[in-house]
């Protein structure tokens, strides 16, 4: 799979920087197949990975984890109503934290917790502040005037510039601290050192857009997903792929479409909308996730 990801990327990252541009519509077909799909579905199945993985209840009682769920999500967007400022910093943080505890599972397997955690959230902060820093123009745009006046939105992204450089010269470091002390495999490193390379260049070469398509949907969603299979299947919940994608599609189509609805409805503001919504429902997702990744499970 990481192959499959890397060769598509590289075609990509290739094509614009030989000049290659891409056209409105097709940069919207790639954020509806790789967010709106791809993306929404990797967090379409929490709650089976609550009841029949995880177990933090029993199954007979998803309706309280289902509830639950749900009210996180309602809280959330309240909060974006009684501080902009609070709940778009608290997205980028936690986005930062399950972004970097998912990405670099593959070198923190035999860190402990706390060290696992700061590692990931290092590299988290990296890969927000590429997409914040990458395409100013764009990001800036998806906000409404109002939105930029309350919460100086150009004073973050000027501060996130300090924190990608500082974040991104600690990545080093810390994998050089992993493999003299052996607590990952050299080919391990290697894996995650082509994925950091190709993500940055993802950011800096690729439209916003589309940048952010392929790093959420493909090197983060998909492989999340490629995990979430192959646990479902080792643990007899599934017995094929095409078994998975049912258990996917039931949340996976109600939140898109629900997600469509809400873009629609708000012509005006669509991407600011839709980034609101999408912020309210990866809260929940991280909380779980981060469960999961603490269990080791």
């Amino acid at each position: 799979m990481r192959i499959l990801i890397t060769i598509a990327s590289l075609v990509f990252i290739i094509y614009a920087s030989l000049g290659g541009t891409f056209n409105i519509i097709f940069e919207y077909t790639i954020a509806l197949v790789l967010v709106g799909f791809v993306g929404i579905s990797h967090g379409s199945i929490d709650h089976i990975l609550a009841t029949e993985v995880i177990k933090i209840l029993p199954k007979k009682k998803l309706y309280i984890f289902i509830a639950g769920y749900l009210g996180i999500i309602a809280l959330y967007l309240a909060l974006w109503f009684i501080s902009p400022f609070i709940s778009f910093i608290l997205f980028l943080v936690y986005s930062a934290y399950h972004f970097g505890q998912a990405d670099t599972e593959i070198i923190t397997e035999n860190l402990s917790s706390r060290f696992s955690r700061a590692l990931g959230f290092i590299y988290g902060l990296a890969i927000i502040s590429a997409l914040m820093i990458s395409n100013t123009d764009y990001v800036t745009a998806i906000f409404p005037p109002w939105f930029n006046d309350r919460i100086n939105l150009v004073g973050i992204i000027h501060y996130c510039h300090y924190i990608y450089y500082a974040s991104l010269a600690l990545q080093p470091l810390l994998l050089a601290y992993l493999y003299f002390n052996k607590l990952t495999s050299a080919k391990n490193l290697l894996t995650f050192a082509v994925q950091l390379t190709i993500v940055l260049f993802i950011f800096k070469s690729l439209p916003a857009l589309i940048a952010f398509s392929f790093y959420f949907g493909l090197w983060h969603s998909l492989l999340i997903l490629q995990k979430e299979y192959r646990a479902f299947a080792k643990l007899k919940i599934v017995s094929s792929i095409s078994a998975f994608i049912l258990k996917l599609a039931p949340f996976t189509l109600v939140s898109l479409l629900g997600l469509l609805l809400i873009v629609y409805l708000s012509t005006e503001n669509a991407q600011f909308t839709a980034l609101i919504a999408i912020s309210a429902l990866a809260f929940p997702h991280t909380i779980l996730m981060d469960k999961m990744y603490s269990s080791r499970i």
